[in-house]
């Protein structure tokens, strides 16, 4: 979760880079870690490269011409598509760190019952020990009483007429 975040606070200094046209090649290598199919990548290479080739045209002519104008149109196009690309990830990074804090959330609503329903067991363990005890001590006075019954023999003679 925290290198989902520390993506997004990425992305975040990326895009505001792009936006005032400074050199973002300090992120190619941290781009991978954001975005896995290399898109980013590529079009951030094509966007540097642009930005090159628009530098050395500077040397040959003035920013009036309008091969330069061309440069500076193709330059916003791969910027306005890197930016979608971008925001695009951002998204998605979102969505992913809400769906980890929302199963974060259940996991923790789950282990906060669990003292809960220990002292329930530890409680229903207790009267099933002793209900165990007491139908054994009922058991073994009903032993005794019948011992105590057979024993008894009664002194009682019959006659009989003859």
């Amino acid at each position: 979760m925290l290198e989902m975040q520390m993506q997004l606070f990425l992305i975040a200094k990326m895009k505001s880079e792009i936006a005032a046209n400074k050199d973002v090649t300090n992120y190619l290598v941290l781009i991978p870690s954001i975005n896995s199919n290399g898109q980013l990548n590529n079009e951030l290479d094509i966007l540097m490269k642009t930005l090159l080739e628009r530098d050395e045209l500077l040397v040959q002519s003035t920013d009036q011409t309008e091969i330069y104008k061309a440069y500076g149109q193709r330059i916003e196009k791969q910027k306005t598509l890197l930016m979608k690309i971008i925001n695009n990830e951002e998204s998605t990074l979102k969505d992913k760190l809400a769906e980890l804090e929302k199963q974060l959330a259940k996991s923790d609503s789950q282990f906060g019952e669990l003292p809960q329903k220990q002292a329930e067991f530890g409680r229903l363990s207790r009267m099933y020990g002793i209900n165990e005890k007491f139908y054994a001590l009922l058991l073994e006075k009903k032993a005794e009483f019948s011992i105590t019954r057979a024993g008894f023999v009664p002194k009682i003679l019959f006659l009989k007429k003859q």
